[in-house]
């Protein structure tokens, strides 16, 4: 399972819907209460 798919996979989950809802106020959000996110740029390296 990638990352990606595990975050997708918690996404669903009621616990993460009702701690969308509860920080709808302070965050800007989707449509659907999720947050609004972006691709950051990577700064660190760890070998």
């Amino acid at each position: 399972m990638t990352d990606q798919e595990r975050w997708n996979e918690i996404a669903e989950t009621e616990v993460c819907k009702t701690w969308w809802f509860y920080m709808k106020d302070i965050m800007r959000t989707n449509e659907d209460n999720s947050p609004i996110s972006k691709e950051l740029k990577d700064v660190f390296f760890m070998q």
